[in-house]
């Protein structure tokens, strides 16, 4: 199995339990109330500059 996107753990419940450790997780009804942008926000918190420089590229690709 390859590695998920950031986008891909942000928007399917089973691959964030799966890949989206933490000591209290989320249910799914908690994991459908949150946006896209805040799962987001806690993946960056969990692994900064892995998913800083994964933005960094897709906003080079855009502007091309």
């Amino acid at each position: 199995m390859s590695k998920p996107t950031y986008r891909e753990l942000a928007t399917d419940f089973d691959l964030w339990c799966s890949f989206v450790c933490f000591e209290n997780p989320v249910s799914e009804r908690e994991f459908g109330q949150m946006s896209v942008d805040e799962k987001l926000d806690i993946l960056r918190g969990c692994f900064g500059s892995e998913i800083r420089a994964r933005r960094s590229r897709l906003s080079e690709e855009r502007n091309r």
